[in-house]
C-alpha cells in the first residue's frame, strides 16, 4: 500500500494538535502542552478566532469509548477559493466509524447559544447525516454507514460545543 504525502500545511495542524491536544505518554508530561484554562468570558480577553488549529483542537483523543483515529484539514486545490475553514475528524469503536466535519461559514441569525439540529437517512448510500449548527457560524456535520441518527447525534453532543460557540470570527 503506498501513501501519498501529507501536505506541509495539515502535518503542522496535526502536529500541533497531537502536542496539545493527545495525552502525554508515561512520566513525559509537558506542563506547557497543558495550560491552565481560562475562562472565555473575560472581559480583558477576547475569545480565540475561528482557525484550523482553533477547530482540531474541538477534538479531543476519544469520546466516551470513541476514539480519534484521523484528524485533518481538507485539500485546498490552487485557483480554487475556499470561502470557509474546515477540520476533518475520523472516530472509531469497534467495527464502527463516524466521520465529523466541523466547518465555519457566516454566523446565523440566531441567538447566542441557539443551535440549530439537521437529521437526514440518506437510505440511497446507507448512511446517516447529522449537522449541529451553532449561532457562531460554526457547523458539525457527522456521518456514518453503522450509525443510526440517534447514535451519530449523541457522538456530536460529545463535543465540546459551547467551547466551540465561544470562538469568534
Amino acid at each position: 500500500m503506498t501513501h501519498s504525502p501529507m501536505r506541509p500545511a495539515r502535518r503542522r495542524l496535526l502536529r500541533a494538535a497531537c502536542l496539545v491536544f493527545l495525552p502525554a505518554v508515561g512520566a513525559h508530561t509537558v506542563a506547557s502542552a497543558h495550560p491552565e484554562p481560562r475562562t472565555l468570558s473575560s472581559a480583558s480577553e477576547p475569545a480565540p478566532r475561528i482557525t484550523p488549529l482553533a477547530l482540531a483542537g474541538l477534538f479531543p483523543a476519544s469520546l466516551g469509548a470513541w476514539t480519534l483515529d484521523q484528524l485533518y484539514e481538507p485539500d485546498r486545490h490552487a485557483g480554487v477559493p475556499v470561502p470557509f475553514t474546515a477540520v476533518h475528524a475520523v472516530y472509531k469503536q469497534g467495527p464502527h466509524r463516524a466521520q465529523i466535519t466541523v466547518t465555519a461559514s457566516a454566523p446565523a441569525d440566531t441567538a447566542a447559544g441557539a443551535r440549530h439540529v439537521y437529521r437526514e437517512a440518506r437510505s440511497a448510500e446507507g448512511e446517516a447525516l447529522v449537522v449541529i449548527t451553532l449561532s457562531n457560524g460554526l457547523a458539525f456535520a457527522a456521518t456514518s454507514r453503522s450509525l443510526d441518527l440517534i447514535a451519530l447525534e449523541a457522538l456530536l453532543r460529545q463535543l465540546d460545543l459551547r467551547r466551540a460557540e465561544a470562538l469568534r470570527r
